[in-house]
């Protein structure tokens, strides 16, 4: 099932994406997925950076205070290799009177070429621990797409769907999809410079 849906969210075989956002060099789309009443979304921008940098940053645990302001708590469960393969605990806040969400995820970075990396994201739902006051989420996926356009310029893409799970209506989970994630990638732009 999680290679089908890396299968579909890599060639792009799903509903068309609409422009949501488009400012500041960053273009930010979301689009319908076909087993949701949840939208998936897609975030690019075009920086000065680099590619290594771009990969130590978004898979250093320390600087996840920094990239995502909006966790509550964040554990490391597993890690191989040295940040390439790596499971983390994410407890997210929501405002009140709406519970947390907790979920865990694996991040696999894969060295497409010297160019061009792509660091794709996966649930890890038999993980999730029982005892918890937060909403488990138990479907997401998505990837960030790093490529280096040359020796101070890279492209940027992050992708990504999750159904909170819980009674939250889906207007309003997809009204807010892209907050937080569009602060991400400018945080990280700002980072690279």
């Amino acid at each position: 099932m999680l290679l089908l849906k890396l299968a579909l969210l890599f060639i792009g075989i799903s509903n068309p994406w609409q422009l949501e956002y488009s400012k500041h060099g960053i273009t930010a789309y979301t689009r319908k997925v076909d087993h949701s009443k949840y939208v998936e979304y897609k975030i690019e921008i075009t920086t000065k950076g680099n590619l290594d940098n771009a990969v130590n940053i978004l898979t250093d645990i320390d600087r996840y205070s920094t990239l995502y302001p909006y966790l509550k708590s964040y554990e490391v469960i597993s890690d191989k290799d040295n940040h390439q393969d790596f499971d983390i605990l994410l407890n997210i806040k929501t405002p009140f009177p709406v519970k947390n969400r907790i979920g865990v995820y694996n991040n696999k970075v894969n060295r497409i070429s010297n160019s061009e990396v792509i660091i794709s994201i996966s649930q890890k739902s038999e993980e999730i621990p029982e005892d918890t006051k937060a909403v488990k989420i138990v479907d997401c996926y998505g990837s960030w797409k790093l490529k280096q356009l040359d020796a101070d310029t890279l492209h940027i893409t992050h992708q990504f769907f999750a159904d909170p799970g819980g009674s939250i209506p889906a207007w309003i989970i997809n009204q807010f999809v892209l907050k937080h994630p569009v602060k991400t990638v400018k945080t990280l732009a700002k980072l690279l410079q």
